[in-house]
């Protein structure tokens, strides 16, 4: 008889054991496996904002050579048109200075191009003005 009562609170000491595991024990590893399958989604959210970040990266590098290159031609571009628009206004002037120059010497009574002649008068070999 004495061995009947500790079959049977051996029994009732399982199903106890039993009991307690199915109860605490279980919400202790669905709270783990919620929070390891919490931390694989975020990382793998990590994972794929980085991938985009390092494309968005490496497409704003790319963006940024060309327009680097762009503006480097642009600059030569701007350059050769400074320097070609400081040639033609040198020419320019110089043609100004050349026109001007033969327009007074054109205008001034009594001034000759030659030996010998007069603005407005024409002479032929024999010295004689042809306008007489």
């Amino acid at each position: 008889m004495l061995m009947r009562i500790f079959l049977i609170i051996a029994l009732v000491g399982g199903l106890a054991a039993a009991g307690i595991n199915l109860f605490v024990v279980k919400d202790k590893i669905v709270t783990t496996v919620k929070e390891r399958d919490d931390f694989h989604t975020e990382r793998d959210k990590e994972a794929e904002d980085k991938r985009k970040a390092q494309k968005d990266a490496k497409d704003t590098h790319a963006t940024l050579d060309k327009t680097k290159e762009e503006l480097t031609s642009t600059q030569k571009e701007r350059d050769d048109a400074v320097t070609e628009a400081g040639k033609q206004k040198q020419i320019a002037t110089k043609v100004s200075e050349e026109l001007a120059k033969t327009h007074r010497s054109a205008t001034t009574p009594g001034r000759t191009s030659r030996p010998g002649m007069v603005w407005g008068s024409r002479s032929t070999k024999s010295g004689r003005s042809s306008r007489s």
